[in-house]
């Protein structure tokens, strides 16, 4: 089921789940103009979601990138597929995409809020936010 609003765009996808038997389940993607760098990735096997850059996933398309607790890259052995390694503390799992499925959602995005057109970021507002919530700190 694919569906867009006048400020999201949402996917269910098909994930592979390589290192778990090769599993196949489910996964969705939302993308929300209110929140122009972010993508949640959910995963309902699990209940599990994952806050992961838009970015990361459109340059993850052609090149490996990523670093820490996600990596995404085309597969070398399949164009056809998208890999994407989660690294949490508590464990390790390597996700197949459909590549198609994840690029034609890219495209809906990219026409809600294209690259390069998110607004710029606050930062002395952000780590404010931040600091205030660690305990009331200020900068």
């Amino acid at each position: 089921m694919n569906t867009k609003s006048d400020n999201e765009v949402v996917a269910r996808v098909r994930a592979t789940l390589a290192n778990r038997g090769g599993l196949i389940t489910g996964a969705i993607l939302t993308y929300r103009q209110s929140d122009p760098f972010a993508v949640e990735l959910y995963f309902p096997i699990s209940r599990t979601t994952w806050t992961i850059a838009r970015s990361l996933l459109m340059d993850g398309i052609t090149d490996r990138t990523g670093v820490g607790d996600i990596v995404v890259y085309p597969c070398p052995d399949d164009e056809t597929v998208l890999v994407m390694e989660l690294n949490p503390p508590n464990g390790y799992l390597i996700i197949e995409f459909v590549k198609a499925e994840i690029v034609s959602w890219l495209e809906r995005t990219l026409a809600l809020v294209p690259d390069g057109g998110e607004p710029p970021i606050d930062w002395e507002s952000e780590i404010a936010t931040w600091l205030d919530q660690d305990g009331g700190a200020t900068v």
